[in-house]
């Protein structure tokens, strides 16, 4: 395995996920989500936890860039994207059901909306860390 690629895969990766994650849920979701999601006065901060945001990013293009780099021959921005899609959806939808059969926070529009910005997020960080792998290959 090569571990430069990994590393580079896992930045490229984590930018993608924090950039196109903060203009999918931050800009255009969370404003419709409101009115589906139960609201209680200190439930959110009043701001993101930006730091903790990036961490969890981090993690997760790393997972996604040892998975595709190790396990799955990953390479190209297509097949990335692809994955990408394929396991942002199973995670983000296990964690709305999840989440519904928990608590009192969401209803099925809101896992429906959460559903659809993680199709556009994982098709497009998946893409990035699969073209990051494939970088220099012939």
């Amino acid at each position: 395995m090569d571990t430069k690629k990994l590393l580079i895969a896992t930045l490229l990766g984590t930018l993608a996920m924090f950039f196109s994650g903060w203009l999918i849920w931050g800009v255009f979701i969370e404003p419709m989500k409101h009115s589906h999601v139960f609201e209680c006065e200190g439930l959110y901060p009043e701001a993101p936890r930006v730091g903790l945001i990036a961490v969890a990013q981090v993690l997760t293009a790393f997972l996604w860039a040892y998975i595709y780099n190790r396990w799955a021959g990953i390479s190209t921005f297509m097949t990335g994207a692809k994955a990408g899609v394929f396991l942002a959806v199973l995670f983000g939808l296990s964690y709305g059901i999840m989440t519904m059969a928990g608590t009192n926070l969401w209803n099925w529009t809101a896992v429906a909306m959460d559903l659809g910005g993680n199709i556009v997020w994982g098709g497009l960080s998946g893409g990035v860390i699969g073209w990051a792998l494939g970088m220099g290959k012939d």
